[in-house]
């Protein structure tokens, strides 16, 4: 559990980027089980990768109490209300990590569909 000096968000951001990443993955799952069964294109089948990246990169943010777009910007979420901070390296460490993950993850979910009975 990251402690509070390592967080960027607070539980109603938490619970706002869970609901958005499970969303966007069972959109990317739908979208992946049309294109399989529709036997959509190699190409087509790529499109599943936004709706991946973005849900997983939500519920990473939610797990790691960490607002990627917040880091950048040197804001944090105080009692509802989004303020500008000092510049925190570990809080950017952590968005960076959160992306690498994320996109990883979807490249691997993107993989398995595009590949799948091609």
């Amino acid at each position: 559990m990251p402690r509070e000096e390592e967080c960027n968000i607070e539980a109603k951001g938490q619970q706002r980027r869970r609901t958005i990443g499970i969303f966007s993955l069972v959109l990317g799952g739908m979208f992946a089980g049309f294109a399989i069964g529709f036997h959509f294109t190699f190409i087509e089948r790529l499109l599943a990768f936004p709706f991946f990246a973005a849900g997983f990169i939500s519920l990473l943010e939610s797990q790691q109490k960490v607002c990627v777009l917040y880091a950048y910007q040197n804001k944090t979420e105080v009692s509802g209300n989004v303020q500008k901070t000092n510049r925190n390296p570990f809080i950017l460490s952590t968005a960076n990590r959160i992306i690498l993950h994320g996109i990883a993850a979807a490249l691997i979910c993107t993989a398995i569909v595009a590949f799948l009975s091609v």
